[in-house]
C-alpha cells in the first residue's frame, strides 16, 4: 500500500513582511509518536487547485485562511521535493487584518492538540528549527526584511 501518491503536492505561499516582522501560522501540535508537542512556523498558502495559477492559488489561499485581501509583488523562491513543489512569493496586504477565518480548513482541523495561531513573528526571532519545514527560506527572508530584493529566483531543490 503507497502512503505518498506519486504526484507532487503543489503550493503556493506568500511572504508578508511588515515593520520587519513576517506573517505566520505559529503551529502547535502534539506528536502522536514521541508524546511530545512540536512548535514552529508556517509560512501561510497552500494547495494549488486544478487549472489554477500558482499566484491566484496564494491570494486565494491567504483569504481563505487569514481573511487578508493580498497583491503579490514577485516570485522569490520555488522549492521542489520529493513530494511537494513550493512557489514563493512576496506579497503585502491591501485590505483586512490576518485573523484565523473560522470557516478556513485550519480551523476545521484545530483541536486542543492541533493549533494555528496567526502571528507577526520579528525576523530576528526566526530560526532554521523554529521555520521546520521552510528553514530553507531563512536567510531569503532575513535578505527581504534588509530591502534587498533577489532579482532572480531562489531554486531549491531538497529531493
Amino acid at each position: 500500500m503507497k502512503l505518498w501518491p506519486n504526484k507532487r503536492r503543489k503550493s503556493a505561499r506568500a511572504l508578508i513582511i511588515r515593520d520587519e516582522k513576517l506573517l505566520v501560522f505559529l503551529r502547535k501540535r502534539h506528536s502522536r509518536k514521541t508524546g511530545e508537542w512540536i512548535e514552529y512556523y508556517s509560512i501561510p498558502g497552500g494547495g494549488i487547485d486544478k487549472g489554477e495559477t500558482p499566484e491566484d492559488a496564494a491570494i486565494r489561499e491567504l483569504y481563505e485562511e487569514m481573511g487578508v485581501r493580498i497583491k503579490l509583488d514577485k516570485l522569490v523562491a520555488h522549492r521542489v521535493g520529493k513530494f511537494f513543489e513550493h512557489y514563493v512569493f512576496t506579497a503585502e496586504i491591501t485590505d483586512g487584518e490576518p485573523h484565523l477565518m473560522l470557516n478556513s480548513e485550519e480551523a476545521a482541523h484545530m483541536s486542543e492538540r492541533n493549533q494555528f495561531i496567526v502571528q507577526w513573528v520579528p525576523i530576528e526571532n526566526l530560526t532554521k528549527e523554529s521555520l521546520r519545514y521552510y528553514c530553507d527560506y531563512l536567510e531569503l527572508i532575513q535578505r527581504l526584511a534588509a530591502g534587498d530584493n533577489p532579482s532572480e529566483v531562489l531554486s531549491i531543490d531538497a529531493r
